[in-house]
């Protein structure tokens, strides 16, 4: 997990930093229900080269801001925060 993305969690108290970003081919993918991406790049490789199903993949829209500012990173972040408050009233409803 990059040191910006570390940071601007935490300004909204969201302690990140003994995460670590996992390969996917490292993971049981096969015991998920969902896969929430950030673009339709990553979403490609799941289906593509890893053989999710399509109907199994969610694309968020979110801009990857690898190598971007600390505002983009912000950005990001709000972005992924309301998409996971979506998801989650989703799931409630």
């Amino acid at each position: 997990i990059s040191e910006k993305s570390v940071e601007v969690c935490k300004e909204i108290d969201v302690d990140i930093s003994a995460l670590s970003s996992t390969y996917i081919s490292d993971a049981d993918i096969e015991k998920y229900e969902k896969f929430y991406c950030m673009s339709r790049s990553h979403a490609e490789v799941l289906a593509y080269e890893y053989g999710v199903p399509l109907s199994k993949i969610v694309i968020l829209g979110v801009f990857d801001p690898y190598g971007g500012s600390l505002e983009i990173y912000r950005q990001c972040r709000d972005e992924i925060y309301n998409s996971v408050k979506e998801i989650i009233k989703n799931y409630e409803d």
